[in-house]
């Protein structure tokens, strides 16, 4: 049992992991990637990643060219 359970007894009864909060959105360029090395889960979680990129980069983009470089990078998760 973790020492810092001993500290409180509410704590023995939750779960014991921490969850990561996105600090900065930048999109992954996919051919980063390494496709063999990607199990089916986690390309399910950059997929999520890249939506929220999008979203983010798309209200906050001020240029026309800003928002087509995010559509480019975009269409190249879906080949």
């Amino acid at each position: 049992m973790p020492q810092y359970t001993l500290l409180h007894p509410t704590l023995a009864t939750q779960p014991k992991f921490l969850k990561l909060d996105v600090l900065n959105y930048i999109p992954y360029q996919r051919k980063m990637v390494k496709e063999t090395l990607v199990t089916e889960h986690e390309w399910g979680m950059l997929g999520d990643y890249r939506n929220r990129c999008l979203s983010r980069l798309s209200s906050e983009c001020a240029t026309d060219a800003g928002r087509a470089w995010s559509q480019h990078e975009a269409s190249a998760w879906l080949a």
